[in-house]
């Protein structure tokens, strides 16, 4: 939900994933929706990220509050910043 304004506010910032789901293909898009932290710590791993901001109600943030890694760097009702330790 927060790519086009990533994109927008933070040119130097590379996007690991946005809303414009018809540029990743349904492979990647099927994989982004039922992945489990295998798929995101492989991920991690390939794309060396260490911040994550995610929709508030995202299934993902399951995995960030419960990872000793990630911390909550700021919050509101639309999202959840978090950055690697």
């Amino acid at each position: 939900l927060f790519g086009g304004f990533l994109l927008y506010h933070t040119p130097g910032l590379r996007v690991f994933i946005d809303d414009r789901c018809e540029l990743y293909g349904d492979e990647l898009i099927t994989k982004y929706v039922k992945a489990e932290e295998s798929d995101f710590i492989a991920w991690s791993k390939a794309y060396r990220f260490d911040l994550a901001l995610l929709a508030a109600d995202s299934n993902y943030t399951k995995y960030f509050e419960g990872h000793p890694d990630w911390r909550v760097v700021n919050r509101c009702p639309a999202g959840v910043l978090y950055k690697k330790r």
